[in-house]
């Protein structure tokens, strides 16, 4: 899932996309950054965080390791209420 999410360019933040082009057209950096997604889950760490895709919608991602082990992400399209407070916050 990692692997697809990086093909697919869904699996950096956008406010490093420096970083993103480098590991899409590294594959070495691809299989470092997996290995280092699967030690973070593999540690019970928890994740949270909010990601622009290319079609503009934006999802937010939230993952937790499971007691009796195993490892839930769950994305939800925030795009609406996102805009919206991007929105107030540039009109002030």
């Amino acid at each position: 899932m990692i692997k697809t999410n990086i093909n697919r360019s869904s699996t950096h933040s956008s406010h490093s996309s420096s970083l993103h082009n480098n590991v899409l057209n590294n594959l070495a950096t691809d299989d470092d950054f997996i290995k280092r997604r699967i030690d973070h889950m593999r540690q019970g760490n928890s994740h949270h965080f909010q990601r622009e895709m290319p079609s503009g919608i934006v999802l937010e991602i939230r993952g937790q390791a499971m007691p009796g082990g195993g490892f839930v992400s769950t994305f939800s399209d925030i795009t609406a209420p996102y805009r919206s407070k991007k929105s107030t916050a540039t009109s002030q």
